[in-house]
């Protein structure tokens, strides 16, 4: 909708071009390949839906208006952080009274953002989205993926249109849109770039403020969209989202400008294979089929939060194990805030799982004194990950990883990747792990699967009295 009233309102497109503008844009990868499964991926389409309306807002010079919104963009997931920041240049740019107020007024969302960050979470980093930039050559490689990889931000990377009856229109759907897209962004850039720096240099000749049209500013917020896309160490589409809201509207509007029958034939194609992927991601795909592995991935998280929120009452840790996604990509602290659960969740390793039906995690446990010893060994389908973090070369001394005060672990068949793609785990931790953890008071351990039918198990333990006498704190 968002898109719509871009091409529309700002742009001043037609009907049919707003039309369209809209429909790929709702059916980008950026947008409908990872909301459509998971509602955490949902938050990129809603951040990008309040951030576009700031825009819309900072458009109609509703400044207060703007803030809001942005807050609530900013809010609702941080990656609309860099909106604030184009909001203030905007205003800066634009004529008008008490500009520097009004721009300082903008970057109000990123101030309390802040300071949430840092009473919350003591900063802004630590995280798996956080960036990294070193070493280099990883930066750039993931910056040459995302380049030579750029048509899967706009247009369906599932090109099987045909369903392989027709054996050319797949592959030169797959091959039009990878010279396609790229040609027509090229010729986005030269002539919006030509036009905004037209204006600025007029400007000065004319000793005047700058006057950029509200075609302009959209294609200012396209390019900070796409900048902080690349800015990212993360090669993941969602991440582009918002961009994408701006890029589809300015990229209609230049070839509506241009007049040019093949851009417009171009055009028209990606609109066909949109259309065709996004109607079958949702008349097929969802809800998923009963034996997919998105349908497991549901009933095991559906098992998993069953078992966190049926805790007994003075568990005080929750440990898991686990060899499904269910977990693998959720911040512990927020889950335990969503589900209401008072005992900390702690993640103790992931699992790569590519295993059949049959197979199981072997595991045993120990305690002895104030020690929870884990051993656990998994079939010669799976391995064990950190998933998220990248171990620094340094943190494994002779198979022993020490985690904190109170996780440790014993990996001795880790060994160091060599030829690993960027941002990949430094370590191949093996098939056998023992975790040995010094619980703070009572806790139960999850383990999945382990289970007879290949679900979840778990064992309680109890408070724990450590060497010297009195409880564990």
């Amino acid at each position: 909708m968002v898109a719509f009233v871009i091409a529309r309102g700002t742009l001043r497109l037609g009907l049919a071009s707003s039309l369209t503008a809209a429909v790929l844009t709702l059916f980008a990868p950026a947008v409908t390949e990872f909301s459509i499964w998971e509602l955490g991926f949902g938050s990129e389409p809603l951040a990008s839906f309040f951030l576009g309306c700031g825009f819309l807002a900072l458009v109609a010079r509703r400044h207060l208006l703007c803030v809001l919104l942005l807050t609530v963009a900013l809010l609702t997931k941080e990656t609309a952080v860099w909106a604030p920041l184009a909001a203030a240049m905007t205003v800066l740019i634009r004529p008008g009274r008490q500009r520097a107020t009004t721009a300082a007024a903008m970057l109000l969302p990123i101030a309390g953002w802040l300071a949430l960050r840092f009473a919350f979470f003591g900063g802004i980093g630590g995280t798996y989205a956080s960036p990294h930039y070193l070493p280099v050559a990883d930066f750039l490689s993931v910056t040459g993926w995302k380049l030579t990889h750029f048509h899967h931000l706009l247009v369906s990377r599932d090109y099987a249109i045909s369903g392989a009856r027709w054996l050319l229109l797949d592959p030169a759907a797959r091959l039009g849109t990878a010279v396609f897209v790229p040609l027509l962004l090229a010729g986005w850039v030269f002539g919006a770039g030509r036009k905004i720096l037209g204006e600025i240099g007029a400007a000065r000749r004319e000793r005047r403020a700058i006057a950029l049209d509200d075609a302009s500013l959209a294609t200012i917020w396209a390019a900070a969209g796409l900048g902080f896309y690349f800015a990212l160490t993360l090669p993941d589409l969602r991440y582009a989202t918002a961009a994408v809201m701006f890029l589809w509207p300015v990229l209609i509007a230049e070839v509506m400008r241009h007049r040019s029958t093949l851009l417009r034939l171009g055009l028209a194609a990606c609109l066909l294979i949109s259309l065709d992927r996004g109607l079958h991601y949702i008349t097929t795909l969802n809800p998923p089929a009963p034996q997919s592995n998105t349908n497991k991935l549901f009933k095991a998280v559906e098992r998993m939060n069953e078992a966190l929120q049926h805790l007994p009452p003075n568990i005080r840790q929750v440990y898991v194990l686990s060899a499904g996604d269910d977990l693998s990509d959720v911040a512990p602290a927020y889950l335990q805030a969503f589900l209401g659960v008072k005992a900390e969740i702690v993640r103790v390793i992931d699992v790569d799982w590519d295993c059949g039906a049959g197979e199981r995690l072997a595991i045993t446990h120990q305690e002895t004194g104030s020690l929870v010893t884990l051993s656990a060994t998994l079939p010669s389908c799976a391995q064990f990950l950190f998933e998220g973090a990248i171990l620094d070369s340094d943190r494994l001394v002779g198979g022993v990883l020490r985690r904190s005060d109170t996780i440790s672990y014993e990996l001795p068949e880790a060994k160091p990747i060599e030829n690993r793609v960027p941002r990949a785990q430094i370590f191949d931790l093996g098939r056998r792990v023992t975790a040995l953890i010094r619980p703070k008071g009572p806790a139960r351990f999850i383990i999945e699967p382990s289970g007879p039918d290949g679900t979840l198990v778990w064992f309680d333990v109890p408070e724990i009295t450590p060497p010297g006498g009195g409880p564990s704190n």
